[in-house]
């Protein structure tokens, strides 16, 4: 067979690419994963490696399983491919397929089996389980889930602590008894071992209590404070707040001299440090203004002592949560480690931590020279979701001490959105900085779009960089770690793609100009709005002359409900959304919705269960008449309240009983389904969401109860664990709702859970109002390129880090939101309406508590409306939004395909009978087993005369 061509992307042409290590960093919709799987197939036609001498890592399984089967086909496809180019074109954007290539593709078909494409915890699990002896590690060890096990150990740690007389027992016990909640305290503390806490992650504050004593005894005299400051502070009307503050401070510190408790003592230090005070019409904490204070210029010396002394107090102003972090958590971690080497269990960190221990133990030489032999290439996806150990490993296998191998990874820094799961962008950055600088990696970017049309990349890029200085390249939408330069910014790579609407360009961004009518906004008016827009909105863009695209020489198709996403910062927001869309009729589904173990159906599930265990149980009986297996109504309950084994219900319960305790646990489920008649009242309901998590239930307890011998009870307990935060689900997603409907519906999803998807309209449905905190605070911040954890509030300097960092993750997470979008992206505007809108109110609009979250985003936004380039009706079109109409109650609307086309009188519940049904109770024989024999006979039951 003569030689054939195939086109190769223009990036892998770059001669940089073709030996050594390097970075390629892909902005949104740049064809992140096509250049990857064309890196695999242009390592194999040059002959530079096997396909099972290729390592290829991802970050979830989906991506995985993905990645595996667009690989395998196109290097089918590339074996298959007989095109010849002509002769005018570049034969460099080619790759020459000749029999000795084509050969060495199909030995790769035929090996792919064995081809290294997995997450990172698969490659680690891997080398734990081969290379067993060099760890140090059992050969077989049970995967466990990590939250699970260190629950187990904490609670066996907690018991023996609190029977202690210890410093650790008596802090306990006192957080019981102030009401401080122990499963608070778990989720606390494993926040803290997940991140490495105290060896691989320093925590702060410090727990030092003679070191916070001292500190308090070098305070500066109060009196010598205000006389120092009075003339100083008085000129600038500051002098009065001055000397409250003082005033306050020598208060609390004397109540602290007094406590012997060294955490309450910081706890009492930390309520005067965060309590709010105006000083010139300006609000803040008190520790605040007394730094701005002494930040002043000329500002008296003793205050700079002060507001020095009290940053060292913050610092060591260890709290019981702190406390309990540096002096509980090691012990818990002992218990743990002990715990796991006895049971044979590790979980998904341990596989990291496991090898990279492995690679720096004595036998990392011998372990090297082994993972070496084996893969001479390694691929790494999504490296900006990577962290410290993930880095070290792939440091020291690729990079340290070896010349003859190749690491290639690829990412984007900006779409680092994951630092609550440990992914640490500043890890991202001086990996790059250490391949490019150190190892003479190429640096490569990724700068043509091929998801979105033209006008859209054009209007993001103009919001993106809107303010940024041009011959410096500072400002714009980023700042810190997160860049948008030139070399950064994005272009169309496909022309020919299009949206129109009534047979026009499509204007790409529409800005919802959200106001109250004149008046104030808050939070619930807000939300409803816009949800409210939203469903007519979509009814709009689905309806005749709505939105149309497409792309090539295909004739722009009409939008369908599937092509629009609406995007929220909580889960909570989408629900809302979820619920108006509901009124108006609008087919939708929550996209991987997490929480099923905290659904009503898993309750419903609990206490039924409960009840076919317990069934004389009267409490236990009537709970679970209540759910929807039985819709037994709340104010009829009463009358069935003594109902004997006769009666229909407990005769279900009875014999549903009787088939668990047989352990026929498929027929169980079976049974209860079509027995309690739940499917078919939740079908007339329209209740896919609650009958989709009820037969997902059913379908996890089967596979628990087909997984070892258990009984009912323990069935329960289990379920009940899992409610309870407890136990954890079994996978990375055991927790995550299935889409309850296949058809086509809008679909509603986090931000975060965006990531990797994209469609032809995206709505921003969320991030407007601040998150409030549950449970402990803690931040992550970087102390000299390290990661650090930070327990309770931040002040000073530490403060200011971990607020830079929380503002750099929202960037990365709007720009994650906003780069979804084909065709059309909604964006929510507070700012004030352009004059050239007409808009008689104009003035009026805003909403006084807009997020930290979204104020960049409308900062971005002021500026281009400042420009007047928001009048540009080609990138933009402003909408104004009322948030003061009511919004409809009820459905307004129902979709075809759920209409009830009969006599709807049939849908009516019909009047209840339950008190008829405990009068006549009494008399009623029961169940009777007679057979078709018998009664064609007339022989069946008479009832006795008299």
């Amino acid at each position: 067979m003569s030689t054939v061509y195939y086109r190769r992307p223009a990036i892998l042409s770059r001669p940089e690419l073709r030996q050594g290590h390097a970075v390629i960093e892909a902005s949104a919709g740049t064809g992140k994963t096509y250049t990857l799987e064309h890196l695999v197939l242009d390592i194999l036609i040059s002959g530079e490696a096997s396909i099972e001498e290729i390592l290829v890592v991802t970050f979830t399984e989906a991506a995985t399983r993905e990645l595996r089967e667009r690989v395998r086909a196109l290097i089918r496809k590339v074996c298959d491919e007989s095109r010849v180019i002509d002769p005018a074109e570049d034969p460099a954007g080619y790759w020459a397929i000749n029999e000795n290539v084509r050969g060495r593709l199909r030995e790769a078909l035929f090996r792919f089996d064995g081809a290294a494409i997995s997450t990172i915890h698969g490659f680690c699990q891997r080398v734990l389980s081969e290379q067993a002896f060099l760890g140090g590690h059992l050969f077989e060890q049970e995967v466990a889930a990590g939250e699970e096990l260190f629950g187990f150990a904490f609670r066996e740690e907690a018991r023996a602590v609190l029977a202690e007389e210890s410093t650790a027992g008596q802090m306990l016990r006192g957080w019981v008894e102030d009401g401080g909640r122990l499963s608070e305290l778990e989720k606390f503390l494993y926040r803290c071992h997940r991140e490495g806490c105290p060896d691989r992650c320093p925590l702060t504050p410090l727990w030092d209590p003679d070191g916070f004593r001292q500190a308090l005894e070098a305070l500066p005299d109060p009196d010598s404070l205000k006389e120092s400051g009075a003339g100083f502070y008085g000129e600038k009307k500051l002098y009065s707040g001055l000397a409250r503050i003082i005033d306050t401070l020598t208060e609390t510190v004397a109540a602290m001299q007094t406590e012997g408790n060294p955490a309450r003592a910081a706890g009492l230090f930390l309520e005067w440090a965060e309590k709010k005070r105006t000083i010139n019409k300006i609000k803040k904490a008190q520790l605040d203004h007394l730094e701005e204070m002494a930040a002043l210029p000329g500002a008296p010396s003793p205050v700079k002592n002060l507001a020095a002394g009290l940053k060292k107090i913050s610092e060591q102003a260890a709290d019981e949560a702190a406390f309990f972090a540096w002096e509980l958590l090691p012990l818990v971690q002992t218990r743990l480690a002990v715990q796991k080497r006895s049971l044979g269990q590790l979980d998904y960190d341990d596989m990291l931590v496991g090898v990279l221990e492995a690679l720096q133990g004595t036998q990392a030489p011998v372990l090297l020279n082994l993972l070496r032999r084996r893969w001479t290439v390694a691929l790494v996806d999504e490296f900006q979701d990577t962290d410290p150990v993930q880095w070290e490993i792939f440091r020291r296998i690729f990079v340290e001490g070896t010349e003859n191998h190749r690491l290639i990874v690829i990412g984007d820094p900006k779409q680092a959105i994951y630092s609550f799961r440990g992914a640490d962008v500043h890890t991202y950055e001086g990996a790059k900085q250490d391949l490019v600088s150190r190892h003479g990696a190429a640096l490569l970017r990724l700068t043509n779009n091929y998801r979105s049309t033209g006008v859209m990349i054009e209007a993001v890029n103009e919001i993106l960089t809107a303010g940024r200085n041009a011959e410096t390249g500072e400002g714009g939408f980023f700042s810190g770690l997160n860049h948008y330069g030139k070399e950064q910014m994005v272009e169309c790579g496909d022309e020919s793609r299009i949206a129109l609407e009534e047979g026009l360009p499509a204007v790409p961004v529409h800005l919802l100009h959200l106001h109250g009518g004149g008046e104030a906004l808050n939070a619930r008016l807000l939300k409803e709005g816009l949800a409210c827009f939203i469903a007519e909105e979509i009814r709009r863009l689905t309806g005749p002359g709505g939105l149309a695209a497409g792309r090539g020489v295909k004739e722009p198709a009409p939008l369908k409900l599937s092509d629009i996403y609406i995007l929220s910062r909580t889960a909570a927001e989408g629900r809302l959304i979820g619920e108006v869309l509901r009124r108006y009729g609008i087919p939708h589904a929550f996209y991987k919705q997490e929480g099923l173990f905290g659904t009503d159906e898993a309750d419903d599930v609990y206490r039924l269960l409960c009840a076919v265990n317990a069934p004389a149980d009267t409490a236990t009986r009537m709970a679970a008449w209540l759910t929807p297996f039985f819709g037994v109504p709340l104010e009829e309950l009463p009358a069935w309240k003594e109902a004997a084994e006769g009666h229909p219900l407990t005769a279900l319960l009875l014999e549903w009983k009787k088939i668990a305790d047989a352990y026929d646990w498929r027929h169980f489920f079976d049974t209860v389904l079509a027995d309690s008649g739940l499917v078919r009242r939740l079908v007339f309901a329209g209740e896919e969401r609650a009958l989709t998590n009820y037969l997902h239930l059913f379908e996890l307890l089967l596979a628990e109860a087909h997984s070892r011998p258990i009984t009912l009870n323990n069935l329960a307990r289990s379920l009940k664990a899992r409610i309870d935060g407890r136990k954890m689900p079994e996978g990375r997603e055991g927790d995550v709702q299935r889409l309850e409907t296949d058809r086509e519906a809008v679909q509603i999803l986090t931000m975060h859970k965006a990531k990797g998807l994209e469609a032809e309209v995206i709505f921003i449905g969320g991030g407007f109002s601040n998150v409030k905190d549950r449970g402990i605070k803690q931040s992550i911040y970087h102390r000299d390129n390290r990661r650090c954890l930070h327990i309770g509030r931040p002040f000073g300097v530490i403060g200011k880090m971990i607020e830079q960092e929380i503002a750099e993750e929202d960037q990365r997470l709007i720009y994650v939101a906003m780069t979804r979008a084909r065709s059309r992206l909604y964006l929510p505007f507070f700012g004030k309406a352009p004059d050239s809108t007409g808009e008689k109110d104009a003035g009026a609009y805003g909403y006084n508590y807009l997020s930290s979250f979204y104020r960049g985003l409308q900062e971005q936004l002021d500026r281009l409306a400042c420009s007047g380039q928001l009048e540009d009706g080609t990138y933009y079109r402003i909408r104004p939004v009322s948030c003061r109409e009511n919004p409809p109650r009820e459905r307004v609307e129902v979709p075809e395909e759920a209409a009830w086309p009969e006599d709807r009188t049939l849908l009516e519940m019909p009047p209840s009978r339950a008190g008829e049904a405990a009068e006549i109770e009494p008399h009623h024989r029961g169940v009777l087993l007679t057979s078709y024999t018998r009664m064609s006979r007339g022989k069946s039951w008479q009832a006795p005369a008299g």
